[in-house]
């Protein structure tokens, strides 16, 4: 009984139990750098609306007013594993058996195979610039093929596609794995 209500009869509060609640991605885990990806929590039982805490492995960061399902956006700048740290429904109450978690990447994956420059060869429609700068590494997973000019100073990954250069490479990056080049390749840039 928490009260009286205007007739003087007492008022119950009903509770749907202590939520329980999964976090996932809402979307791809991936992003390009300086982009989002979306996360969200499905929420079983308690009241809403729901305080969610998750974490970045770093810090902690809270969400009021929360329902189930919407999207949280983060900007992850390095790959990054989110984890769900709790759940409190409207009334105060703990969530338990709370789980899930995403591990986000950035960077530049290949997700189909295609044109060097075509965004639906890149997971997340990133495509890497024209200079690859030092500490970048693109991975190909799919058959790519380069038909302009790259100016190449990190590393192209082909641990299970192939990277076809029928344009001009400049630059003084590496190709680790399968490479076929049909053009130019000219060192430095």
């Amino acid at each position: 009984v928490l009260g009286t209500g205007n007739s003087g009869a007492p008022m119950l509060a009903v509770s749907n139990g202590s939520a329980t609640a999964v976090l996932s991605a809402n979307g791809s885990s991936s992003t390009c750098p300086g982009g989002t990806i979306n996360l969200k929590v499905d929420i079983m039982g308690g009241v809403g609306p729901f305080t969610v805490v998750y974490s970045d492995g770093m810090s902690n960061f809270s969400v009021p007013g929360y329902i189930s399902g919407a999207d949280i956006p983060v900007m992850p700048s390095a790959a990054t594993n989110y984890s769900l740290v709790s759940v409190t429904d409207s009334y105060g109450c703990a969530g338990t058996g709370n789980t899930g978690s995403v591990m986000a990447t950035v960077g530049y994956t290949t997700q189909q195979n295609g044109d060097f420059n075509n965004p639906m060869t890149w997971a997340g429609g990133c495509v890497p610039p024209s200079t690859i700068p030092v500490g970048v590494t693109l991975t190909i997973l799919h058959q790519v093929n380069n038909t302009g000019t790259l100016i190449l100073n990190g590393i192209i990954s082909t641990p299970t596609g192939v990277f076809t250069n029928s344009g001009n490479i400049k630059g003084t990056g590496t190709v680790i794995g399968n490479f076929i080049n049909n053009g130019t390749l000219s060192p430095g840039s």
